[in-house]
């Protein structure tokens, strides 16, 4: 709705739609930018989005391209949306003010085994994003292990300590540090241990690449000999410390996480059928911190998709008389599939967050949050001659049809 009022205001007051997004947001230096509905807004840069967007989607070239299109008497349109988004649910204390019955905070335990194996138990879960790749890369660098020797266990209750679950892009942002937090105890721990075996002092003690020494000597110790040491303590400081290697964290932040971006769509249409062609589409997102580029970049193509998709075709279509649902099945429930799509160019531009202990903001919806907008900005440009102001989506080849019917004749001939 934010997006469709932007565009009109746009035309009703003859400034261009990107122009328009430009002077209306908020400076990259004016962050942390307290707004007027409680959440303070820690970082970003959405000029800097906006900018990359529309170079990238060669928004100035449209023209050149429309003309072509019209030329072989299809109607092209472009469109865009800006966003800012609330994710990394959490935190808690703002749960419990706007009525949740419950904490928001994730939980995470990290047990080094004998042979300097770590398994890590996680309250979030898995549901395809790739955390576990996510996952074990935080404590691979936290803790010096191969990736192949750490076993990640999402929140199964049969096993694992309490946690909150995936949802609302909160799985790096708020598991994430529960899992950093846990790892830097195991570390604490492992310096006493190597302090009692190297016989140093504890402030003496470095830990780097899975390896404890002395400073200034060649004493060093492995975490496997750490490991092995609190397992098998038999020169173990056990006056002043528990046996075994396994450390539990829980994290609560102290704000939301405000991932943003820009997007930028450009259809193609058949004024004799309706048919929408995605020609083009262009993101670029600030999502913080990123860990994995390859997972940000598979995430935020299927939340793209999914986003394209209810703008184009996704719906639940009953009976007028009978209430029965006509759509019931993926036989009948239109979904955009492979050879719908253009070839996306998706980009970061980010900026880290400001309160979140790796800087990550969250990935997992925001091609959702961009896409039905810039789609739908899309389709109403390209029938803009036809006097068309708006469409609901999904902007079936049906409604679009009915639309040019219903104008005639494109505005320029009336």
């Amino acid at each position: 709705m934010l997006e469709r009022l932007v565009d009109i205001a746009a035309t009703q007051m003859g400034i261009d739609r990107v122009e328009i997004r430009r002077r209306n947001m908020i400076p990259k230096e004016a962050y942390p930018y307290q707004t007027p509905v409680m959440m303070r807004y820690d970082s970003g840069d959405p000029k800097g989005c906006l900018a990359k967007a529309t170079d990238v989607a060669d928004w100035t070239g449209f023209p050149a391209r429309k003309a072509q299109s019209a030329r072989q008497g299809k109607l092209r349109g472009i469109g865009m949306s800006t966003y800012v988004e609330a994710c990394g649910l959490a935190p808690s204390r703002i749960a419990g003010q706007l009525g949740a019955r419950g904490g928001l905070y994730e939980s995470a335990t990290v047990r080094v085994h004998p042979t300097g194996q770590v398994t890590v138990l996680i309250g979030t879960h898995n549901h395809g994003q790739g955390h576990e790749t996510t996952f074990a890369q935080i404590v691979g660098e936290k803790l010096g292990v191969p990736f192949e020797n750490i076993d990640i266990v999402f929140g199964d209750t049969d096993k694992v300590q309490f946690g909150m679950g995936t949802y609302g892009s909160r799985s790096l942002v708020v598991g994430g540090p529960a899992l950093a937090k846990a790892s830097d105890k195991v570390i604490a721990k492992g310096k006493k241990i190597a302090a009692h075996l190297l016989e140093a002092s504890e402030q003496d003690i470095t830990f780097e690449r899975g390896t404890f020494s002395v400073i200034g000597t060649d004493r060093k110790k492995t975490l496997a000999d750490i490991a092995l040491a609190a397992y098998v303590p038999h020169d173990y400081p056990l006056e002043t410390l528990e046996p075994g290697l396994e450390e539990q964290a829980y994290y609560d932040p102290n704000n939301f996480s405000f991932p943003g971006g820009a997007h930028v769509a450009e259809v193609e249409i058949d004024p004799e059928t309706g048919i929408v062609q995605l020609v083009n589409y262009t993101a670029v997102d600030d999502v913080g911190t990123v860990i994995n580029p390859m997972i940000v970049e598979g995430q935020l193509h299927g939340g793209i998709v999914q986003g394209i998709g209810q703008a184009l075709c996704e719906s639940c279509v009953y009976d007028s008389a009978s209430g029965q649902l006509l759509s019931g099945s993926f036989m009948d429930y239109c979904m955009p599939r492979a050879d719908n799509m253009p070839r996306m160019t998706v980009s970061t531009h980010s900026t880290p967050s400001a309160h979140t202990p790796m800087g990550v903001k969250g990935c997992g919806e925001v091609g959702t949050i961009g896409s039905p907008a810039a789609v739908t900005n899309a389709v109403v440009d390209a029938l803009s001659h036809y006097g068309v102001s708006h469409i609901d989506m999904p902007t079936t080849p049906n409604n679009i049809w009915c639309l040019i019917r219903k104008g005639a004749l494109p505005q320029e001939a009336k």
